[in-house]
């Protein structure tokens, strides 16, 4: 068939399958990039963040668990990161000079500026927090941490595979 036509049918099986709709944004996002190779690298992992980003509201909380046993998983973006451009400085920089690669960073930055990134990985604190994520030494601090910022009711969605659902706020 058509190309076109196609492209239409895959977009309704997306929809069918992957879509998750939410009826609003939660305080706190629990995900997990879903495991090997999905979370092998923050490179790969992150669409798993970029994904989940529409579960939760402004100034919300996201807690990541992806292993991160690469790293960075590209040069590019591990150099950027290492230049310790700041959230605004990496935004400005990727948008005066883009580089393949750091387009993560980018990312990365935008997203921090809406919420809090949580990151619960085998990243050191250092390399955590030059991709803008507060590392989780212990699964124990999660929870209260986050009662003591928005209290014992907080609103929460739990995604194990972030790669690949999609939240969609119903309106």
């Amino acid at each position: 068939g058509h190309w076109h036509d196609a492209w239409r049918e895959g977009i309704k099986t997306f929809r069918q399958y992957n879509f998750a709709p939410i009826s609003r944004k939660a305080d706190v996002v629990f995900l997990s990039a879903g495991g090997f190779p999905k979370d092998i690298n923050m490179y790969q992992a992150h669409k798993a963040l970029y994904m989940a980003s529409r579960a939760v509201r402004p100034g919300g909380t996201m807690v990541f668990f992806a292993e991160l046993a690469e790293g960075y998983g590209h040069k590019v973006f591990e150099e950027w990161a290492k230049r310790r451009l700041g959230m605004d400085g990496a935004i400005s920089a990727f948008e005066a000079d883009f580089r393949f690669g750091a387009h993560k960073l980018y990312y990365l930055a935008k997203l921090a500026k809406e919420c809090t990134i949580k990151l619960y990985s085998k990243s050191g604190r250092e390399d955590s927090a030059l991709m803008f994520c507060e590392k989780i030494e212990s699964v124990d601090e999660i929870l209260p941490g986050l009662r003591e910022k928005y209290g014992s009711g907080f609103t929460s969605y739990i995604i194990p595979q972030g790669g690949i659902v999609l939240p969609m706020e119903e309106k």
